[in-house]
């Protein structure tokens, strides 16, 4: 998919995710944790937009 630039996945439980999600380089995270995601997320908004004024 070349429009899709990461995926990030929320699931209660992640060790059933881990190893199968290893096999996809646009999987960026497996997220139990609403906060933990969130922050994933805000950290990738906030490079794109440095890279959009850059």
């Amino acid at each position: 998919m070349p429009h899709l630039d990461a995926i990030y996945i929320f699931c209660g439980d992640k060790s059933r995710h881990q190893e199968w999600t290893q096999n996809w380089t646009k999987i960026k995270g497996v997220h139990t944790n609403i906060k933990e995601i969130y922050q994933a997320l805000q950290s990738v908004v906030k490079q794109s937009d440095q890279d959009t004024i850059a």
